[in-house]
């Protein structure tokens, strides 16, 4: 018996898709994405040219000064994801309420649970687009030694885990506050 089409495709929830559709007509996640890899690629190549140009006066190869300009590319795309996670669901079940598409979403056959995982994920998805194309920034110091591998992608799962973290207390206050100002 043939499967129809519907049975073989995966389901995906319906606010992500609505989400996703919503984001990728703009462009403000192209705007977030080229601002964001423009910063950590100027701070990692200027940090590296310069740790370069002083190893070359000086005839000493000094890797601890690439492995801080990994450290402080790493920590400055933290920064940012410290401040960009929590804009991005801060408002989003409040912003639902104050323009009043909550009750409509609540009367849908979508469980709440499913609203609130289609926002998260909807979310998350546009932090790991950041965290994705941050990591050949964070791979110049690579170039030259400072860092490794399985360091570059333990800090990807780091800012990753930080970043699901931080929308999970976006979210959380979104849903507890009315307005998406207090949120």
């Amino acid at each position: 018996m043939p499967m129809t089409r519907e049975r073989s495709s995966m389901k995906i929830n319906p606010i992500l898709k609505r989400e996703l559709k919503v984001q990728s007509r703009g462009y403000t996640l192209l705007g977030l994405i080229c601002g964001i890899d423009s910063a950590l690629f100027l701070i990692s190549i200027l940090g590296s040219l310069a740790v370069i140009s002083r190893m070359r006066q000086d005839y000493h190869a000094d890797y601890g000064s690439l492995l801080m300009i990994f450290v402080l590319v790493s920590m400055f795309a933290f920064l940012l994801i410290l401040l960009i996670c929590p804009s991005l669901t801060a408002g989003s079940i409040a912003g639902e309420r104050r323009s009043k598409t909550l009750d409509l979403l609540l009367a849908t056959r979508l469980s709440p649970v499913s609203i609130v995982t289609g926002k998260l994920l909807s979310a998350f998805s546009v932090v790991q687009i950041l965290i994705i194309t941050s990591i050949p920034a964070l791979m110049v110091p690579l170039m030259y030694g400072g860092a490794g591998l399985p360091e570059i992608l333990l800090t990807a799962v780091g800012l990753s885990s930080a970043a699901f973290m931080l929308l999970c207390m976006g979210l959380f206050v979104s849903s507890a506050v009315r307005s998406p100002q207090r949120a």
